[in-house]
């Protein structure tokens, strides 16, 4: 099937490079270099602008007749760097792991063009917002009429006539059968009415730096509490308690925003229409899910950071598993039955 080339300009967002500390510490310097005494507010103004204007990029791809084009700029793109050209090459989605601060790390999502692992990166987000990388990738293969590779929830190498196909739609495509499952003894699997719940047993979290964090900020709180009850120092007592809460709930949106990958599966629900995993923080449920009907593949991955961890991709979202979870291929092939017939067979 020959690919219809056509015009498309296909933005990845401005992406805004500022440091937190960086306004604060710079803007002590700006009276001082513009020979009078600005207000600190204004102070701050112009240092954050400074920060926009020297760490900020917006990027776009261009394609056109099957060339695309990565352009750089700040709020427009001036400056145009061409990457692949009509008809050759993929484009190509893959995790891996990034170090942040002194001893930890996180797993980002890498879009790129010519193959997955390449030079030619041009975007980057965060594991939470792979199915925003997936949706672009997927774009930007049709509009080039080149393979899309996702190394983070496919299942290999699809031509750009075949992304919008849900798991669903190819398995009555291509008429696959049905596999004879059998549950392993110890995998606690309910049916409840329509739906149907795994539950998974208690695993410890591997976030080590959150046990730092509650080391460093929740502990030192345990000293002016026992002084304040020795006192009877009540004021001070709830205020210490109002801080470690507050620090608990920042844990806890801190997780459930920037990832959590790493957070043990407690549950996984199957509905007739949506599949939904359940982690659990501090006795607090963290809930993901994603439309039956929207599934485009259910795999182990194989390659990148999360390599050997059930993934659930669609273009509303990917849910990634903890590499600890049991069972796993087990679970991959029920679930993607599940999604497939819509009951496990």
């Amino acid at each position: 099937m020959s690919a219809t080339f056509r015009r498309e300009t296909i933005s990845l967002g401005q992406r805004f490079l500022i440091a937190f500390a960086g306004p604060a510490v710079l803007s002590i310097f700006v009276p001082f270099l513009s020979g009078s005494s600005l207000p600190f507010w204004l102070s701050v103004s112009i240092t954050i602008g400074l920060h926009v204007l020297l760490f900020s990029v917006r990027r776009t791809v261009r394609i056109e007749n099957g060339v695309a084009e990565i352009g750089y700029g700040l709020f427009v793109p001036w400056w145009w760097s061409k990457v692949t050209t009509q008809g050759q090459g993929e484009v190509g989605l893959v995790s891996r792991s990034v170090r942040t601060g002194e001893n930890g790390r996180r797993t980002v999502v890498d879009l790129s063009l010519d193959h997955p692992r390449g030079s030619s990166r041009i975007w980057r987000a965060s594991i939470t917002k792979a199915a925003d990388a997936r949706r672009l990738g997927e774009r930007t293969a049709v509009a080039l009429g080149v393979p899309f590779r996702d190394l983070v929830g496919g299942s290999g190498l699809r031509p750009p006539e075949s992304l919008d196909l849900t798991l669903r739609e190819r398995v009555r495509r291509h008429g696959y059968q049905r596999q004879n499952l059998h549950p392993p003894a110890d995998l606690d699997l309910r049916t409840e009415g329509e739906s149907v719940v795994m539950h998974f047993p208690h695993r410890w979290v591997r976030l080590h730096f959150l046990y730092v964090l509650v080391a460093v900020a929740i502990l030192p709180m345990a000293f002016p509490a026992v002084r304040a009850v020795q006192t009877g120092d009540v004021v001070q007592l709830w205020l210490i308690v109002a801080v470690v809460l507050m620090v608990g709930l920042i844990v806890v949106a801190a997780l459930a925003t920037s990832g959590t990958e790493e957070l043990p599966v407690r549950r996984i629900h199957l509905s007739p229409t949506e599949v939904t995993m359940v982690r659990g923080l501090l006795g607090i449920p963290l809930r993901k899910s994603v439309s039956v009907a929207a599934v485009e593949d259910v795999n182990v991955v194989q390659v990148g950071a999360i390599a050997g961890r059930l993934a659930i991709a669609s273009d509303e979202a990917i849910l990634v598993a903890d590499a600890d979870l049991p069972h796993r291929d087990f679970v991959a092939s029920y679930i993607a039955q599940w999604v497939a017939y819509a009951d496990p067979g």
